[in-house]
């Protein structure tokens, strides 16, 4: 009899050992579960922000090219306001250190209205402030 109680005390222990191992890979399991359910929130978060801060780029973008481009006219027009008043594209390239490609250039861009109104309030605006150099010049 003996043998046959340590046959079902090995039996019971093997079950025992069975039952706790299965208890530790469930709890491992979990845990797993748990941590990548963690990684994959941080992934999705992370996602968000590359996408809040791709907006904000294309937002901030916009907004500089709108700014520039009324530069862009203002400077056009400046330009050709030098130009209207006899002086030459070489004289202008001179005065303001472009190549005398450039200036054609910035007298070749195209501009709408809306910029065109603006550009010429603020150059009369700005006249007052005409470098010595220029207005001795002309």
């Amino acid at each position: 009899m003996a043998s046959t109680n340590s046959q079902v005390s090995a039996r019971a222990q093997a079950r025992k050992r069975t039952a706790e191992a299965l208890a530790q890979r469930r709890r491992r399991d979990e845990e797993n579960a748990k941590h990548l359910d963690m990684f994959f929130e941080s992934v999705e978060r992370e996602s968000v922000i590359d996408d809040e801060t791709e907006r904000k780029i294309e937002r901030i973008r916009a907004e500089a090219d709108e700014k520039k481009n009324s530069l862009s006219s203002a400077k056009r027009d400046a330009l050709a306001g030098i130009k209207d008043n006899g002086e030459t594209i070489g004289t202008i390239a001179e005065w303001t250190g472009l190549s005398t490609k450039e200036v054609r250039a910035v007298l070749a861009q195209k501009h709408s209205r809306k910029d065109a109104t603006a550009s010429v309030e603020s150059a009369g605006a700005d006249r007052e402030t005409v470098p010595d150099s220029v207005a001795a010049a002309s």
